[in-house]
């Protein structure tokens, strides 16, 4: 006896067919999707993870941070990552995390570009690029920087004068042996932090 098919039964191949077409589909895009923001963080962003303090307390050992490197130009203000083996051929000793052999670059402010003045009134404790006195919000009220008199520094072209935010534990341009630092090894603009999850935010 010949069992009648019903409308039910004559549609219901068809749309599971349709169905495993459309998730193949959506796979498809997801992983074009996936590999297009790999690539994008690959050449635009990059990952760093604060091994120091000399950036406290805007940044703390451990925290995670998110580093824009696509058309960067330096100002005023940014936190940056630099890499410290160009700066400083022969010193690769010092700058390599014992574990890997790997460089572990420097998280530092740029308080000057190329062509800037800074000058630092230790007595004031203020600092002054092209004579215009440095609004540090960033810093703690408490802050007092250690130092006697003024230091003055001109800023070559093509280079940056960074400081710690932790101003009195911190190697930065004011060390002879750092000095300004070549934008060449500039490695990015720190932009987001993204660990821990209960600091996740835009940095300044």
């Amino acid at each position: 006896m010949r069992t009648k098919k019903t409308a039910a039964d004559k549609y219901a191949p068809k749309k599971a067919l349709d169905l495993g077409k459309e998730l193949y589909e959506w796979s498809g895009t997801f992983v074009a999707a996936f590999v297009a923001v790999v690539l994008i963080l690959s050449f635009a962003a990059g990952i760093f993870t604060v091994k120091q303090s000399s950036m406290e307390p805007t940044l703390r050992e451990g925290e995670t941070m998110l580093v824009s490197r696509l058309f960067y130009k330096p100002k005023s203000g940014d936190i940056v990552v630099f890499s410290k083996m160009g700066n400083y051929p022969g010193r690769e000793s010092e700058y390599s995390d014992p574990a890997t052999g790997r460089e572990r670059p420097l998280v530092k402010r740029v308080i000057a570009v190329g062509g800037d003045t800074v000058r630092i009134d230790y007595s004031a404790n203020s600092i002054y690029v092209n004579e215009v006195k440095l609004d540090e919000d960033y810093l703690p009220d408490s802050l007092v920087m250690r130092g006697r008199g003024e230091s003055e520094y001109n800023v070559s072209p093509g280079c940056v004068f960074v400081l710690g935010d932790n101003r009195n534990n911190s190697q930065d341009s004011r060390s002879d042996w750092i000095g300004e630092i070549d934008t060449r090894y500039i490695l990015g603009r720190l932009v987001l932090r993204i660990f821990p999850l209960n600091k996740l935010g835009i940095v300044d």
